[in-house]
C-alpha cells in the first residue's frame, strides 16, 4: 500500500512538472533521454567488439588468420576434452 502511495506520488510530481513546461521541451526532453539510452547500448556493443576489432585492424592478414586459427584450435581442443570427460 504504501509502496503504491510512494509511486503515485513520483508520478504525480513529475506529470505537474511534465505540464508546467511546454510541449516542445517535453519533446526535445524526450529525444535526449532516448538518445541516452541508445548511446549508452551502442557503448556496451562496442565494449564487447572494440578490443579485438582493434588488435584485428592494427595486424597484417595473415596474422589475423593465425590467431582465428589458434582461437579455432583451442575452442575444438576444450570440447574435444569435455566429451573425453564425459566418457
Amino acid at each position: 500500500m504504501r509502496a503504491r502511495k510512494e509511486r503515485e506520488k513520483r508520478t504525480r510530481k513529475f506529470a505537474r512538472e511534465r505540464k508546467e513546461k511546454s510541449a516542445h521541451e517535453n519533446v526535445r526532453e524526450k529525444g535526449k533521454r532516448k538518445a541516452h539510452t541508445k548511446m549508452r547500448a551502442r557503448n556496451e556493443r562496442e565494449k564487447r567488439t572494440r578490443k579485438c576489432g582493434r588488435e584485428r585492424k592494427e595486424k597484417s592478414a595473415p596474422e589475423n588468420a593465425r590467431e582465428k586459427g589458434k582461437r579455432k584450435a583451442h575452442t575444438k581442443m576444450r570440447a574435444r576434452k569435455e566429451r573425453e570427460k564425459r566418457t
